[in-house]
């Protein structure tokens, strides 16, 4: 699950994930929000999901059908969970994104990370400032 861009080095990580063969199990990538970067979910796993509205409801909401979804389809490793019986499919707050047909995403990135040290009480943070 992201709000966004990677801020480490993913690649090896998702190749050796992605070597496994058999798959043994279904990986879902959750994008929620606008800055999601779906290039790179997608080449994590095929199955990647957009939480477009982004509120603590619709987390819980998401969670809970995600579980039971994922137990009744337990059968098979290669089908994405369908999305006519989800809580979502009304509000148009959800979608799955097609590996062929990503959102258009500008290369220019939307956020950037800080470490920074609180001069009071001396504990280290990371401040996350969003362009516009």
């Amino acid at each position: 699950m992201t709000e966004g861009q990677p801020t480490d080095t993913w690649e090896d990580a998702a190749n050796s994930l992605k070597s496994i063969k058999p798959r043994l199990a279904n990986i879902y990538a959750v994008g929620c929000g606008k800055e999601v970067d779906f290039g790179v979910l997608t080449q994590i796993t095929d199955i990647a999901y957009h939480i477009k509205n982004v509120y603590d409801e619709m987390i819980a909401k998401f969670f809970i059908w995600m579980s039971a979804s994922v137990q009744s389809m337990s059968q098979g490793a290669d089908t994405p969970i369908s999305l006519e019986k989800s809580p979502f499919a009304e509000s148009g707050g959800f979608e799955l994104i097609d590996p062929g047909n990503i959102p258009f995403r500008s290369d220019v990135p939307l956020q950037i990370f800080l470490h920074c040290c609180c001069m009071n009480i001396r504990k280290f943070y990371v401040m996350r400032y969003t362009f516009i």
